[in-house]
């Protein structure tokens, strides 16, 4: 038994001499080892440092907010945790409303930058889509105003008109991507092949134009229902923002997820 302990400490000490004698090879390691937190660490604070970044965040805890207030309140309990999640749905609300003020004339000047685009419909298409984002944010400002106490307006008025702005753009957004889907599968030859699946297959190859089409389409009911077209809780509406908010936060996190020309 005294013999197997020598052996096992002589074996450590040797173990920790080959360690001694590589202090290099160790830091090597161990600065391989800790390369993807950085990365990811820096990646995350160039990520936050932007205000897109932020809005983005913060829009996903709101629509988070208002489902999580909605399921809550449809289970009929923990009242006061209702209270407190429409608060903080509110207040990140007028607090986006702040981050985004001034940014309609960025789009508006961003609009020239789409005089490159050969192709006259996506220019079109995208420029409307543009203007109409610009609208939408310019009316929403005035409503952030309303809520400070700045100025004072018809809030119910301005509301529906950044509505209606807002439900614009989508559609043009929604227009641009059916359109460049249907050019990608216009130059997709694939034989004993449906329409729909050409659509399908298109989609799959093409990730950008894919993230695209489901934010838009899944942010297109939240104008609709502000303007009454549809009828849908605060559940659905919750859900939908937080798939189209992460769809958001992975276009901006990853640039090669965001669709070209925009």
């Amino acid at each position: 038994m005294g013999d197997t302990n020598n052996n096992e400490y002589l074996g450590a000490l040797e173990i920790v001499a080959v360690v001694d004698q590589h202090p290099s090879n160790n830091i090597s390691a161990l600065h391989a080892q800790m390369s993807p937190v950085k990365e990811m660490t820096d990646h995350y604070i160039q990520f936050v440092s932007k205000t897109s970044g932020r809005d983005k965040l913060c829009r996903l805890i709101q629509y988070s907010s208002k489902f999580a207030w909605w399921y809550i309140q449809k289970s009929h309990y923990q009242a006061p945790l209702v209270q407190k999640l429409k608060l903080l749905d509110s207040s990140i609300s007028t607090s986006r409303k702040m981050f985004r003020f001034g940014k309609s004339f960025e789009l508006l000047n961003s609009t020239l930058k789409t005089l490159h685009v050969d192709d006259i419909v996506l220019r079109t298409l995208i420029s409307l889509a543009k203007i109409n984002n610009a609208l939408y944010l310019l009316f929403d400002n005035l409503i952030w105003l309303d809520r400070v106490g700045i100025l004072k307006i018809n809030r119910s008025k301005i509301s529906e008109l950044s509505a209606q702005f807002w439900l614009a753009s989508i559609l043009c957004s929604i227009g641009r991507d059916f359109y460049q889907l249907g050019c990608i599968t216009n130059n997709t030859a694939m034989k004993n092949c449906s329409q729909l699946q050409l659509y399908v297959f298109s989609l799959l190859k093409n990730k950008p134009l894919l993230f695209d089409l489901i934010r838009n389409t899944t942010d297109l009911p939240l104008p609709m229902a502000m303007l009454h077209h549809v009828n849908l809780s605060p559940g659905v509406l919750g859900l939908l923002g937080m798939i189209s908010s992460y769809i958001g936060i992975l276009t901006e996190w990853n640039p090669d997820y965001k669709i070209f020309p925009s």
